[in-house]
């Protein structure tokens, strides 16, 4: 009876196991091109962001032997910056720079080499630190779900984010100063704060 117990336990548990590996092993794409020219490769759903990568310098980046880790959010992960499949960016270059270079880390990590926890800090190519989290729900960078499948380059590694990352530049107020589309908003604030 004991033995009738513990094979059922045991078949669901193999089982899950299997499933589990073989479905890791096929979400894992493997391309013989550079991580650059993959982005450049697949405009559907990456276009928005190959144009990122243009306007901000890093496309080139990207085409180097590297290696890369990129995580990359296509096309509906830039939401109101989306027009049309086209990027619709209304702040200085330099901020899309720093959004794009966030989503770059140094070297190849594979899955299992993003550390495991709540909140461990991983470092971007920009020297900034972005936080890991993986739990019951998923793979999560700075609490943006990372989706399944992994797309393996000649230098480095794709993982999709669904969701594009802003880095924090400075306070809100620091942020929107001087952009025409928060001027006022911008004088709203710096109202409310200057007044005794």
């Amino acid at each position: 009876r004991s033995i009738h117990c513990c094979a059922g336990l045991l078949i669901p548990v193999v089982l899950f196991f299997v499933f589990f590996c073989c479905q890791k092993e096929a979400d894992i794409k493997k391309e013989n091109r550079t991580i650059a020219e993959w982005i450049s490769s697949d405009p559907l759903y990456f276009s928005i962001l190959d144009s990122s990568l243009h306007l901000t310098d890093l496309y080139d980046t990207l085409g180097t032997p590297g290696p890369f880790t990129l995580l990359a959010p296509d096309n509906s992960a830039f939401g109101i910056f989306n027009t049309n499949e086209k990027l619709d960016w209304p702040f200085p270059v330099s901020l899309l720079h720093n959004s794009m270079i966030y989503h770059i880390l140094p070297g190849k990590i594979e899955d299992a080499g993003f550390p495991s926890g709540p909140n461990s800090t991983i470092r971007t190519l920009g020297g900034d630190s972005v936080y890991v989290s993986r739990n019951i729900r998923g793979f999560f960078i700075n609490g943006i779900r990372v989706r399944t499948g992994v797309t393996l380059c000649s230098n480095g590694i794709v993982y999709q984010l669904e969701r594009l990352q802003i880095p924090a530049d400075g306070n809100i107020l620091q942020t929107i100063t001087g952009l025409r589309s928060f001027d006022s908003l911008s004088k709203a604030i710096n109202r409310v704060v200057s007044s005794p």
